[in-house]
């Protein structure tokens, strides 16, 4: 495939939002599988949390298969029961999980205080993210696209009045 690729950024690139990420590279959506259930039917949900999933380990392949220097760890995702998700709650969530062939374990009180010392009613423990260095990530993607031809504008873009 032969593109003609240019990135413009009206800063320097890796710069603002990028430098204050909080670096999860999560599957979870901000909705649970049961509410986008009641929204959309199990099987759209179930494949909007695949596809999300999906999503997770192609950038992890990607970081990897690229050799992007930026301190990638795997990590686990803890759902946790707080305000109005209780623990029957998050049950219901992860058996409608494990019916959708998402992964993931429940954690009873007992459970989450002995593993990790978090006092909540429950948690789901998920696999599948990770973490990285925000800028050292985008900055090996941006060299990355460089080294293939890519250019890259930062601090040209003008905003004018229309």
């Amino acid at each position: 495939m032969n593109l003609n690729v240019c990135v413009v950024d009206r800063q320097k690139p890796s710069m603002g939002s990028t430098a204050a990420s909080t670096a999860m590279l999560q599957w979870e959506l901000d909705k649970s599988l049961t509410d986008l259930t009641d929204l959309y039917g199990f099987e759209r949900a179930a494949s909007i949390f695949h596809r999300s999933l999906a999503a997770a380990n192609g950038l992890q392949a990607q970081i990897r298969g690229l050799g992007i220097s930026c301190q990638f760890r795997p990590r686990s995702s803890l759902y946790l029961a707080a305000n109005e998700i209780s623990a029957s709650d998050l049950l219901a969530e992860h058996r409608i999980r494990e019916r959708a062939g998402l992964p993931g374990v429940y954690l009873d009180h007992r459970t989450l205080m002995s593993e990790f010392g978090i006092a909540r009613e429950a948690a789901i423990l998920s696999p599948g993210s990770s973490e990285a260095d925000p800028v050292m990530l985008n900055r090996g993607f941006l060299d990355r696209a460089v080294e293939r031809g890519a250019r890259i504008f930062e601090g040209t873009v003008s905003l004018r009045n229309r």
